[in-house]
């Protein structure tokens, strides 16, 4: 095991028995029993039978991988990190990061300009909505 799975993703407890398989992460109990309240996968290290698919699922992911994903926009003096003694504040962690994802990283977009055409019945008329990033600007074009 890395060094940086040897303490649990959200409140830091050392020596995490569980792995969160929906995110590939490692977990306490209690950090464990939160996440399975919101219908996420949760392992027991060891006391769960690992096929080779499942280990190397597990070890493609871990706590630093995951924490660039899911907390790369988390600032720790806005939220600071909950502690065990803090199940309520695990609670609130687990679902911003895991459900909400108001601190995920978000995947790169492949184009600037987004381009949406809506035609109406022959009566009306059709319209055309192109727009950078900034906004967008509507044309009107008799049908």
């Amino acid at each position: 095991v890395l060094e940086e799975n040897n303490a649990c993703l959200i409140c830091e407890e050392q020596i995490p028995r569980f792995i969160c398989t929906t995110f590939q992460t490692f977990v306490c109990q209690h950090c464990a029993d939160v996440h399975r309240e919101h219908g996420h996968q949760i392992s027991d290290i060891l006391h769960s039978e690992w096929t080779t698919e499942s280990f190397d699922l597990v070890a493609s992911g871990g706590n630093k991988k995951a924490a660039q994903q899911w907390f790369a926009f988390w600032n720790q003096d806005d939220f600071p990190r909950p502690t065990k003694a803090e199940p309520e504040r695990i609670k609130d962690f687990v679902r911003k990061a895991f459900v909400v994802k108001c601190w995920q990283k978000q995947p790169k977009r492949t184009s600037r300009k987004s381009c949406v055409e809506v035609t109406a019945p022959a009566e009306a008329a059709s319209v055309v909505a192109v727009g950078p990033d900034t906004g967008f600007t509507v044309g009107f074009f008799e049908a």
